[in-house]
């Protein structure tokens, strides 16, 4: 299906922006890790497509569209920066099931530190690379096509990622 922005006046904009934004921005925290990025990544993107809308053509939907550009573009950033991100810790929030367990919820969160810890400690190829495989759902190959670095370099990256995190995991998991 085609769509023309041609159509996309300001109260279209306007609803579109306010109901994908915050997903957006939670999916683009996926790649990035810090949220003040993410945002601007988000709200660049929203900008582009406001400024192009009489030239850009989507042949999906705008959502689909505005993910696979927010991911295009954290790729763009990781790229760019190739340094170390720091994990958000707590800040992270994804929805909450209705009649979510409150015991899950806090065993949740502590797991989310404690992988953050421990991910603290990759260098910042791995962790570029661990992030992009393990939270981006990426291929060894579009990883490899996006850092422009050998397949072989992913593997090895995901293979030393694995080899530090699994201890401290393991151990964690033994303590608690």
């Amino acid at each position: 299906m085609r769509r023309d922005l041609n159509i996309l006046d300001n109260d279209t904009f306007e609803r579109l922006f306010r109901d994908l934004y915050t997903s957006l921005c939670r999916y683009c925290i996926r790649f990035v890790r810090r949220p003040e990025i993410a945002e601007e990544i988000v709200q660049e993107q929203f900008i582009y497509i406001w400024e192009k809308r009489n030239e850009l053509s989507i042949h999906t939907s705008f959502k689909s569209y505005l993910y696979m550009a927010v991911k295009n573009k954290s790729i763009n950033y990781l790229q760019s920066k190739f340094a170390k991100i720091q994990y958000l810790q707590g800040e992270c929030s994804y929805e909450l099931k209705e009649n979510a367990d409150p015991h899950s919820i806090i065993e949740d969160q502590e797991l989310t530190e404690i992988i953050s810890e421990a991910m603290d400690l990759l260098s910042e190829k791995c962790y570029i690379i661990f992030s992009m495989r393990r939270f981006g759902d990426f291929t060894n190959k579009q990883i490899a096509r996006a850092l422009n670095i050998s397949e072989k370099t992913v593997e090895n990256q995901i293979t030393i990622a694995f080899k530090k995190l699994r201890p401290i995991l393991v151990k964690s998991i033994l303590l608690a």
